[in-house]
């Protein structure tokens, strides 16, 4: 898979312009009629509407999550629910969190969620415990959508031990 990768991304605000290195976006949101960028390296606002935002931001790395949220998919580090259709998404580097939809959780993990969850593992092998339940609750959920996935045969066993537990 090629990944293309944005140089920076110019962004004005009045008669400012601002060069925002897109790895740096942690995620894009709405407030007050604006359009505020939160980064790592601090939060930019500007006139320009999410829509134009995600037209110019790479579809391999940012993710429009619902109505008033883009994130940075390398900056999601997880879902909680917050009732029957919606969930919170946990995001690195920031205490602020980002709404998704349960259509659009479901096209997230259906896009992203396998070759990430895998990827991960690879890298970060102490996080294996954390994954292993995240995917349980994925699976559950019936959020990957994909026929066959091949987390099935990771979480399978735990799936059993647990049914015998409970």
């Amino acid at each position: 898979m090629t990944v293309y990768r944005m140089k920076k991304l110019l962004v004005q605000r009045y008669n400012n312009y601002f060069f925002i290195n897109p790895s740096d976006i942690i995620f894009i949101t709405r407030h007050k009629r604006k359009t505020v960028i939160h980064t790592t390296l601090g939060v930019y606002e500007t006139n320009e509407s999410l829509e134009k935002l995600e037209q110019r931001l790479n579809s391999e790395s940012f993710f429009r999550c619902h109505k008033g949220y883009i994130v940075n998919v390398e900056m999601v580090k997880g879902f909680e629910p917050l009732g029957s259709k919606t969930y919170v998404i946990k995001l690195a580097k920031t205490i602020e969190t980002a709404l998704v939809t349960l259509e659009r959780a479901k096209e997230f993990f259906s896009k992203y969620c396998c070759l990430f969850s895998l990827a991960l593992l690879a890298v970060f092998p102490w996080l294996l415990l954390l994954v292993l339940t995240n995917l349980l609750y994925v699976q559950d959920q019936g959020l990957c959508g994909q026929k066959n996935c091949p987390l099935e045969q990771i979480t399978w066993p735990l799936h059993a031990a647990r049914n015998m537990l409970w």
